[in-house]
Formats: structure tokens, sequence, C-alpha cells
């Protein structure tokens, strides 16, 4: 599932990193998606969320305040605007899953996880200061969660199946790059490669149609 998710981020040039930096403002609009205005207090608690969840389940419990505060970015920085998209993404992805009805975590689920992601932050003074209620955060991870679930529908259904024609012509094109390597040897690896290429240059496509669908909007990225 994060292989998946990389790929569709790499499509909006999104590349996290971790950034040592003071809490950013909270309360700027960043973007629309439909009537949904999508706000900087929004991309902090997706990005925090993010992190948190990459960790080990062990490592959840309590997040000290030095960990908490590497997990900032700095306002106005392409990560910030990589998280403005990447928030972006999902939320329309996510209202696609909805109008069609898929399926997501159970309630009891997300309120939980909720839960458990506040009450892990919770003895930071940065974090504290934010108020951040379960509820906001229980939102946040429906919507990445009916976002993955919808893309991971997405790529199956897609017809990415590569012809040895397509193949041999690829490896033609780029033959004199592999060291005369037969064709036979990595025709797996080139029909995977062009597989996936098909696949990232449809979903592509498919968003473009998703974003005027509900009418995205980016705001830019604020410097104060």
């Amino acid at each position: 599932m994060r292989k998946l998710k990389s790929a569709c981020l790499f499509l909006f040039g999104l590349a996290l990193s971790t950034s040592f930096a003071a809490p950013i403002a909270v309360t700027s609009a960043v973007g629309q998606v439909g009537k949904e205005l999508v706000t900087s207090r929004k991309v902090q608690i997706s990005n925090f969320y993010d992190r948190w969840s990459l960790l080990p389940a062990d490592k959840r419990q309590v997040i000290a305040e030095a960990d908490f505060l590497s997990w900032q970015v700095t306002l106005g920085s392409e990560e910030y605007q990589a998280q403005i998209s990447s928030l972006l993404l999902e939320w329309m992805v996510s209202a696609e899953a909805v109008s069609l009805d898929t399926q997501g975590k159970p309630e009891a689920e997300l309120q939980a996880e909720a839960e458990a992601f506040v009450q892990s932050l919770k003895g930071n003074v940065s974090f504290k200061a934010m108020e951040v209620e379960v509820a906001e955060v229980k939102r946040i991870i429906r919507i990445k969660d009916l976002s993955q679930k919808f893309l991971k529908i997405k790529l199956e259904a897609v017809d990415s199946k590569i012809s040895e024609a397509q193949a041999r012509q690829y490896y033609q094109a780029q033959k004199q790059n592999l060291a005369g390597v037969p064709f036979e040897s990595i025709k797996p690896m080139i029909l995977q490669r062009l597989a996936q290429e098909s696949q990232m240059s449809r979903l592509k496509d498919w968003f473009e149609i998703l974003k005027r669908k509900y009418r995205v909007q980016s705001f830019g990225n604020p410097q104060k």
C-alpha cells in the first residue's frame, strides 16, 4: 500500500522529507475540493498522522517533544507544498470513493486509531497548543483510508497489459544502453516497467478528470 501511494504522489511531484522547524500557522486556507476548504491546520494534522502511522506499533505510544518537532514542515517550503498537494489528492480521491460507495475502515477502528494518535502526542507542548480534537483526526484518517483503498481498486482495474512487440520496440530503442544483454534475459523487467508506466499515465489522466469534477483548487503556498 505504501508503494502504491508513493507512485501516485510521484505524479504530483511529491517528495516528503524530515524538517526541523518551528510550528507553522494553522489557520490559512490552502486549497479547496468541491465545497470543502482545506486549511493549513488540516495539512499539519495530515502530516503528523502520516509520520506517526509509519512508526512501528511499539514506537507510537509516546512521542517525545524533539521527535514531534522534527515532523514539522516550514511554511513556504517545497515540502509544505508537497503536503498540500498530497492532501488535496487524497481528498478528491476519497470524494470519488464515497460517491461510488467504497467501503473503508469501520467507525470503531477509525475512532480507536484517532484516539491512539491524540493520546500519544498529548504530552507535547507544541501539539497541545493546537488543541487537536479526536473527531478531526478521525475524519482525516477516513479520507486517507478511502483514498488508498480506491486507488488500489483503480489500479487493479487499469488494463496495463504490454505486448511482446511493445517490449521488443522498447528493447531496440534502449539496446545501446543495455551492454549487449539479450532481450529474453530482461524481457520480464521491460514488461513490468512498461506496465507500471502505462498505469501511472492512465492514473494521471484520471486525476485530471477528478480535479475538474471536484473543482480542485490550490491557493498556492502561503509565505506567512
